[in-house]
């Protein structure tokens, strides 16, 4: 019995869902298209602190920016895992290069609906990073309608290949 085999299909979607989740860090934007409120004083404070700005302001636009002052969220934060019949996607639990902090609790302490562990972060300041709830996922329009598109045309060429398959069995009777 032949069986469906779907890995590279969902690398293809789970490609698509990290890139669309960086972009929403790069371009500020919450999965529900609301921007990202900018960040507190307190973290503007500890940024300066960080990169020994006594007094003065951060020079750089991306400071303003939240999660997004490196770029080493947006682009490293995210990864997913394809198998034959599905693909997960999440925040990694490595550590972000300047702390102790791991890039999944980053995302967990920024985004709306997801319980990080730092208290200071307030529930109505944060932008909808990472979807918890299948509405969610579907907020990723783009990536959602990629998803369906893909396997539908890969679930198609798989079933053209089986049915060639079952042509070339030869049938002897007597």
């Amino acid at each position: 019995m032949a069986t469906f085999d779907f890995t590279k299909t969902f690398e293809k979607i789970g490609t698509q869902f990290v890139r669309g989740l960086r972009d929403g860090i790069v371009k500020q934007r919450g999965l529900d298209g609301g921007a990202y409120p900018p960040p507190t004083q307190a973290t503007l404070e500890m940024r300066k602190q960080k990169t020994g700005k006594k007094g003065g302001a951060l020079k750089s636009s991306s400071s303003m920016k939240r999660m997004y002052v490196t770029g080493d969220t947006a682009r490293e934060a995210f990864s997913f895992v394809a198998k034959p019949n599905g693909v997960s996607v999440f925040a990694l639990k490595f550590n972000h290069k300047d702390g102790d902090i791991t890039y999944s609790d980053i995302i967990k302490d920024n985004s709306r609906g997801l319980r990080g562990s730092n208290p200071n972060i307030k529930e109505s300041n944060k932008p909808l990073i990472f979807p918890s709830k299948p509405d969610e996922i579907k907020m990723m329009k783009k990536e959602f309608e990629f998803s369906k598109k893909i396997f539908e045309i890969d679930a198609v060429k798989m079933l053209r290949e089986m049915a060639k398959m079952n042509l070339k069995v030869k049938l002897n009777v007597g």
